[in-house]
């Protein structure tokens, strides 16, 4: 169990890693689709279903 535990936690960071990005007007993008993607269900369904 600590095994798969350990490998899900790497996991994570590298994707956590991978999506941080020096590009501020990218960074700012995704954070007003993620704001958006939150307050229209419609939009949160299409986007993440």
């Amino acid at each position: 169990m600590r095994e798969y535990g350990y490998a899900a936690v790497r996991d994570s960071l590298g994707a956590a890693r991978q999506s941080v990005d020096d590009n501020a007007v990218a960074r700012a993008g995704l954070k007003t689709f993620l704001r958006a993607a939150r307050r229209l269900p419609a939009l949160r369904r299409r986007a993440f279903s």
